[in-house]
């Protein structure tokens, strides 16, 4: 990220601020890796307890499980 900064000028009657940009150079050179994924949990919705706790004083020792949720992505990596 390039900051903003100050710019006087003599002839200007007052500092001038020009907008901050942000630079991004892509890394292309060596081999590239992509792998897509998908996941689907709880598939068939059922209830069912998802972690115990010991030693619980108000009487809640079993959490419920997540129910039925998926999850898709991309990763990307190089190798040199």
């Amino acid at each position: 990220m390039v900051g903003s900064f100050m710019l006087h000028d003599f002839c200007a009657p007052a500092a001038v601020r020009p907008p901050s940009r942000t630079r991004l150079r892509p890394l292309v050179v060596g081999r590239w890796n992509f792998r897509a994924f998908a996941r689907l949990n709880n598939i068939a919705n059922v209830n069912y307890v998802g972690t115990v706790i010991v030693g619980d004083t108000n009487g809640r020792y079993f959490e419920p499980s997540a129910t039925r949720n998926f999850l898709i992505g991309l990763s990307a990596y190089a190798t040199f």
